[in-house]
């Protein structure tokens, strides 16, 4: 390294010229690591680092930190141990990527009362970028065979829950007490109500002008495909 034995060269003159003598320069030295590496080769394998693909790497697969409420605890540590549970992760107007839950915080956030979760994900398109926020869904179990209706078929009254049911048969509606087990959101669609009993497959219910309505009246559909999962509007008909 010429530069090096550059400077080597003048230190010794600079030493002897302390003592009075004539300092001539004995060679050139390297300076090496513990692993016998020069500066100049630090400094190439620096430069292939940076140029490696590490970085979309973890682009590529990451975590995604997701905050629930500490109510929610006792469920999410229920489902994990059974199974992995699905995240769902999107950012507006972008695909929705399904990632696996990896972590579970061991406290409770006092400030808002939220327990820290962290899903991983794969990433291969680069829809989710580091510091992103993202609308996230977890699916902590699946149902089968579970009667849902529009949210908006099920009317509150004096004795609980209830939805006006249709007979196909001469085009009458009558009450029916529905127990609901809760309300779900699907993406991108409207809210249901996850019925637990009241109501059959198959029965049809009426979505829209439930205040106009009376127990035995004749309704006249405004659309056709009314039966449970897409339940449509009625109106009372003039000869009722």
């Amino acid at each position: 390294m010429p530069e090096v034995a550059a400077k080597s060269s003048e230190l010794l003159r600079f030493i002897g010229s302390l003592g009075g003598a004539r300092a001539r320069p004995v060679g050139s030295c390297q300076i090496r690591d513990s692993a016998g590496r020069t500066f100049a080769e630090r400094l190439e394998g620096l430069r292939r680092l940076l140029a490696s693909p590490r970085q979309e790497v973890q682009v590529a697969r990451g975590h995604c930190q997701i905050g629930v409420p500490e109510q929610l605890l006792p469920e999410v540590r229920k489902y994990s141990s059974a199974h992995p549970i699905l995240i769902e992760a999107s950012a507006d107007g972008q695909k929705t990527l399904t990632g696996t839950l990896r972590f579970i915080d061991s406290s409770v956030d006092t400030s808002t009362g939220m327990i820290k979760l962290k899903a991983l994900f794969d990433n291969p398109d680069r829809v989710l970028w580091p510091g992103q926020f993202v609308n996230v869904q977890a699916r902590l179990k699946l149902e089968h065979n579970r009667i849902v209706v529009p949210s908006r078929t099920v009317q509150t009254g004096p004795q609980g829950k209830y939805v006006w049911v249709m007979n196909q048969t001469n085009a009458t509606v009558a009450m029916r007490p529905v127990q609901v087990l809760r309300n779900y959101q699907p993406p991108k669609a409207s809210e249901e109500a996850v019925i637990g009993n009241g109501l059959e497959p198959g029965e049809m219910v009426i979505s829209e002008g439930q205040m106009r309505l009376a127990p035995g009246a004749k309704v006249r559909l405004l659309k056709s495909d009314t039966q449970l999962g897409s339940a449509g509007p009625a109106e009372p008909s003039s000869s009722s």
